[in-house]
Protein backbone atom coordinates (compact mmCIF):
# COMPACT_ATOMS: atom_id res chain seq x y z
CA UNK A 1 0.00 0.00 0.00
CA UNK A 2 2.85 2.18 1.07
CA UNK A 3 4.81 1.56 -2.37
CA UNK A 4 0.75 2.76 -4.39
CA UNK A 5 0.74 5.91 -2.74
CA UNK A 6 4.34 6.55 -3.29
CA UNK A 7 3.67 5.63 -7.26
CA UNK A 8 0.58 7.78 -6.93
CA UNK A 9 2.46 10.72 -5.94
CA UNK A 10 5.40 10.11 -8.16
CA UNK A 11 2.91 10.06 -10.89
CA UNK A 12 1.44 13.19 -9.94
CA UNK A 13 4.21 15.23 -9.04
CA UNK A 14 5.58 13.96 -13.03
CA UNK A 15 2.37 15.05 -14.29
CA UNK A 16 2.81 18.79 -13.35
CA UNK A 17 6.69 18.77 -13.67
CA UNK A 18 6.98 17.81 -17.36
CA UNK A 19 4.80 20.81 -18.48
CA UNK A 20 6.54 22.82 -16.48
CA UNK A 21 10.67 21.52 -17.19
CA UNK A 22 9.48 21.84 -20.82
CA UNK A 23 8.42 25.55 -20.64
CA UNK A 24 11.73 26.12 -18.41
CA UNK A 25 13.73 23.85 -21.40
CA UNK A 26 12.02 25.87 -24.11
CA UNK A 27 13.35 29.23 -21.77
CA UNK A 28 16.88 27.49 -21.43
CA UNK A 29 17.63 27.30 -25.00
CA UNK A 30 16.45 30.75 -25.71
CA UNK A 31 17.88 32.78 -22.89
CA UNK A 32 21.48 32.84 -24.77
CA UNK A 33 20.07 34.70 -27.60
CA UNK A 34 18.20 37.06 -25.66
CA UNK A 35 21.62 37.61 -23.61
CA UNK A 36 23.52 38.25 -26.87
CA UNK A 37 20.61 40.84 -28.27
CA UNK A 38 20.61 42.49 -25.33
CA UNK A 39 24.48 42.79 -25.07
CA UNK A 40 24.29 43.82 -28.57
CA UNK A 41 22.02 46.93 -27.57
CA UNK A 42 24.20 47.46 -24.30
CA UNK A 43 27.20 48.61 -26.67
CA UNK A 44 25.44 50.04 -29.44
CA UNK A 45 23.28 52.39 -27.65
CA UNK A 46 25.26 52.56 -23.97
CA UNK A 47 22.29 52.54 -22.30
CA UNK A 48 22.00 49.95 -19.45
CA UNK A 49 19.41 46.80 -19.12
CA UNK A 50 17.95 44.99 -16.50
CA UNK A 51 18.55 41.69 -17.51
CA UNK A 52 18.86 40.30 -13.89
CA UNK A 53 15.46 37.85 -14.15
CA UNK A 54 17.91 35.49 -15.90
CA UNK A 55 19.51 34.48 -13.07
CA UNK A 56 16.64 33.82 -11.00
CA UNK A 57 15.04 31.67 -14.08
CA UNK A 58 18.65 30.07 -14.24
CA UNK A 59 18.24 28.72 -10.74
CA UNK A 60 15.19 27.85 -11.07
CA UNK A 61 15.98 25.68 -13.80
CA UNK A 62 18.82 24.15 -12.40
CA UNK A 63 16.98 23.17 -9.15
CA UNK A 64 14.34 21.57 -11.69
CA UNK A 65 17.31 19.65 -13.73
CA UNK A 66 19.00 18.33 -10.16
CA UNK A 67 15.54 16.93 -9.68
CA UNK A 68 15.18 15.20 -12.21
CA UNK A 69 18.33 13.71 -12.49
CA UNK A 70 18.07 12.71 -8.75
CA UNK A 71 14.53 10.98 -9.75
CA UNK A 72 14.65 7.87 -11.72
CA UNK A 73 10.90 8.65 -12.81
CA UNK A 74 11.36 12.56 -13.16
CA UNK A 75 14.89 11.61 -15.17
CA UNK A 76 13.64 9.13 -18.01
CA UNK A 77 13.63 11.94 -20.72
CA UNK A 78 17.22 12.46 -20.09
CA UNK A 79 17.76 8.86 -20.31
CA UNK A 80 15.72 7.98 -23.69
CA UNK A 81 17.56 11.51 -25.17
CA UNK A 82 20.87 11.40 -24.04
CA UNK A 83 21.79 14.58 -26.01
CA UNK A 84 19.33 16.47 -24.23
CA UNK A 85 21.55 16.87 -20.77
CA UNK A 86 24.91 17.97 -22.25
CA UNK A 87 22.72 20.88 -24.38
CA UNK A 88 20.90 21.50 -20.89
CA UNK A 89 24.88 22.00 -19.69
CA UNK A 90 26.00 24.01 -22.11
CA UNK A 91 23.01 26.34 -22.53
CA UNK A 92 23.05 26.79 -18.90
CA UNK A 93 27.17 27.37 -18.70
CA UNK A 94 26.66 30.39 -22.13
CA UNK A 95 23.87 31.66 -20.07
CA UNK A 96 26.41 32.18 -16.93
CA UNK A 97 29.20 33.57 -19.17
CA UNK A 98 26.51 35.81 -21.32
CA UNK A 99 25.46 37.29 -18.07
CA UNK A 100 28.28 38.33 -16.48
CA UNK A 101 29.33 39.79 -19.64
CA UNK A 102 26.02 41.93 -19.53
CA UNK A 103 26.65 42.75 -15.70
CA UNK A 104 30.12 44.26 -16.77
CA UNK A 105 29.05 45.99 -19.78
CA UNK A 106 26.14 47.19 -17.66
CA UNK A 107 27.97 48.31 -15.17
CA UNK A 108 30.33 50.34 -17.97
CA UNK A 109 27.26 51.84 -19.10
CA UNK A 110 25.86 52.91 -16.17
CA UNK A 111 28.52 54.72 -14.33
CA UNK A 112 31.07 54.90 -17.15
CA UNK A 113 34.06 54.01 -14.62
CA UNK A 114 36.22 52.47 -17.66
CA UNK A 115 36.35 52.88 -21.17
CA UNK A 116 34.24 50.82 -23.65
CA UNK A 117 36.58 48.69 -25.20
CA UNK A 118 37.72 47.71 -22.02
CA UNK A 119 34.43 46.97 -20.91
CA UNK A 120 33.95 44.57 -23.89
CA UNK A 121 37.24 43.43 -23.42
CA UNK A 122 36.31 42.62 -20.06
CA UNK A 123 32.97 40.89 -21.32
CA UNK A 124 34.98 39.02 -23.79
CA UNK A 125 37.36 38.11 -21.25
CA UNK A 126 34.72 36.35 -19.13
CA UNK A 127 33.15 34.66 -21.81
CA UNK A 128 36.24 32.77 -22.39
CA UNK A 129 36.99 32.01 -18.83
CA UNK A 130 33.76 30.53 -18.10
CA UNK A 131 34.30 27.89 -21.90
CA UNK A 132 37.91 27.56 -20.32
CA UNK A 133 36.47 26.10 -17.00
CA UNK A 134 33.54 23.99 -19.17
CA UNK A 135 36.43 22.60 -20.98
CA UNK A 136 38.35 22.04 -17.91
CA UNK A 137 35.59 20.53 -16.59
CA UNK A 138 34.58 18.18 -19.19
CA UNK A 139 38.27 17.19 -19.38
CA UNK A 140 37.46 16.11 -15.52
CA UNK A 141 34.41 14.46 -16.18
CA UNK A 142 33.40 13.52 -19.44
CA UNK A 143 30.45 12.71 -20.80
CA UNK A 144 31.18 9.69 -23.32
CA UNK A 145 33.51 6.91 -21.94
CA UNK A 146 35.73 6.08 -24.17
CA UNK A 147 35.42 2.74 -25.67
CA UNK A 148 31.88 2.11 -24.07
CA UNK A 149 28.46 1.49 -25.98
CA UNK A 150 26.28 4.28 -26.26
CA UNK A 151 23.42 2.31 -23.86
CA UNK A 152 26.50 2.39 -21.12
CA UNK A 153 27.54 6.18 -21.94
CA UNK A 154 23.70 7.44 -21.63
CA UNK A 155 23.75 5.34 -18.28
CA UNK A 156 26.96 6.51 -17.42
CA UNK A 157 26.09 10.10 -18.13
CA UNK A 158 22.89 10.56 -16.28
CA UNK A 159 22.77 8.02 -13.22
CA UNK A 160 25.89 9.00 -12.16
CA UNK A 161 26.16 12.81 -12.61
CA UNK A 162 24.28 13.58 -9.47
CA UNK A 163 27.04 11.22 -7.01
CA UNK A 164 29.70 12.93 -9.15
CA UNK A 165 28.69 16.51 -8.03
CA UNK A 166 26.83 16.04 -4.59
Amino acid sequence: MDKLIRWILIVLASIFYHPLMLLFLLTLMIAPFQLLEEIIDVIKYEIPISGTSTFSVLAVSCIFILIAMSNRVLGLIYRKITMLLPLLQMCVYLTIALQIALLILNRWAETGAYSKGTAIMLAILSIVGIRLLVSFLYWKYPIAVPGAKARDTAQHTSKNYVERWF
